[in-house]
């Protein structure tokens, strides 16, 4: 079993196989993902909040 660290790497530093990765991550691990994307040119989409990443859809009762 592979840390989150790792796998992160791996993913976003892979050049061939992935064109788009979207991660929940903190502010330093963004830093990397962005990073190694860039190297590879990948689109990324990341939330840079920790664990708990909210998604609010269209009709959500606000």
């Amino acid at each position: 079993m592979q840390d989150g660290a790792t796998i992160g790497n791996m993913l976003s530093s892979n050049p061939a196989d992935l064109d788009y990765v979207c991660f929940t991550v903190s502010d330093l691990a963004g830093a990397k993902v962005g990073t190694n994307a860039a190297d590879t040119v990948k689109e990324i989409a990341l939330e840079l909040s920790g664990k708990s990443p909210i998604i609010i859809l269209r009709d959500a009762d606000i």
